[in-house]
């Protein structure tokens, strides 16, 4: 049985005598930037803190703007650990579902990944709340990282429930406009716990986060479950360069879609398109293919197995195609 938990952010503190000098973040563009399970801890507490003493209130929004990196999930869990809610918002997404969801939440403070997300949302919207950037420079009223952590901090506590608002993640608004689905601290413990049951994820489990956070499939499969099996999560800033980066992190765990599985077995087809081979799988259909192509199969999947690192144990694949 799972510890008995009321705030998504107490995941960290899972079994932490055994896993606080585990590595917990890792981001693939900057090997200085990592976190054991105890520093992990220490800055959430801290940057909690820091939201705090600037005014946040339980139940005010606050808003992540970034590609995928250690700091969107200390934010993340900081923000809902003072009982703020998360709004996240996705990088790639237009000026016009931008200014939707912002107009829509009316976040207190938005975090950004780096200048150009910051003149993104000065295109798409003519007033905006404080924001703090991921990249180590301030810009005007636009704080940097290393200035917002030098601000004062509170040491006061919340009582967080179980069934308070933890986070709204906005739909692709491919229907229309984006709908905020809102999400409870209960639901997103739930499906953290059950993942990393299902699945087995344990402290020697490697992950690599690169599926956009703002979608649950990405977040609570790639680093909620990963927290509460006390696993490793390596980020990569964009999708289109995840590929080349597994043979490096040689993940044991990873989610992905269709869409990714399709240019990878295409890629690993053209190696030996001079066999006719996609002709040949092409027509295969509900037949039994023959021992000379299912060896190739075998040799094509050996191929990709090694390309994603050599210790994937486990591939979940689900969710929509990646824009």
């Amino acid at each position: 049985m799972e510890n008995k938990l009321n705030n998504i952010s107490e995941l960290v503190k899972i079994d932490f005598d055994k896993r606080k000098n585990l590595l917990a973040l890792q981001d693939l563009y900057n090997q200085k930037e990592h976190y054991t399970y105890e520093q992990l801890s220490d800055k959430i507490d801290e940057i909690a803190g820091i939201l705090t003493k600037l005014g946040i209130k339980k139940g005010d929004r606050c808003s992540i703007f970034s590609y995928n990196c250690p700091k969107w999930v200390i934010v993340d869990l900081a923000i809902q650990k003072i009982g703020a809610v998360a709004v996240p918002i996705y990088w790639r997404a237009s000026r016009k579902d931008i200014k939707f969801i912002v107009e829509k939440v009316k976040p207190k403070l938005i975090f950004v990944g780096d200048s150009f997300l910051n003149k993104l949302l000065l295109k798409s919207l003519n007033k905006l709340p404080q924001r703090v950037l991921f990249t180590d420079k301030s810009h005007g009223r636009v704080l940097g990282w290393p200035d917002f952590c030098k601000l004062p901090l509170s040491n006061s506590l919340r009582v967080i429930k179980e069934k308070d608002l933890a986070k709204i993640v906005f739909t692709s608004g491919s229907t229309g406009s984006p709908k905020g689905v809102m999400l409870n601290h209960a639901s997103l413990i739930y499906e953290a716990q059950k993942l990393k049951e299902v699945f087995k994820v344990n402290e020697k489990d490697r992950f690599i986060s690169y599926l956009p956070l703002n979608h649950m499939f990405g977040l609570t499969g790639e680093v909620y479950s990963a927290l509460c099996g006390g696993a490793e999560i390596h980020f990569s800033h964009h999708p289109k360069e995840t590929f080349s980066l597994l043979e490096k992190v040689k993940p044991t765990m990873m989610l992905t879609v269709p869409f990714i599985l399709e240019k990878i077995f295409k890629k690993s087809l053209d190696k030996v398109s001079f066999l006719g081979v996609q002709n040949k799988f092409s027509t295969l259909n509900e037949r039994e293919p023959g021992l000379i192509y299912r060896f190739l199969l075998h040799k094509i999947g050996a191929s990709i197995y090694k390309k994603m690192g050599g210790r994937l144990r486990c591939l979940i694949v689900g969710g929509a195609h990646l824009g």
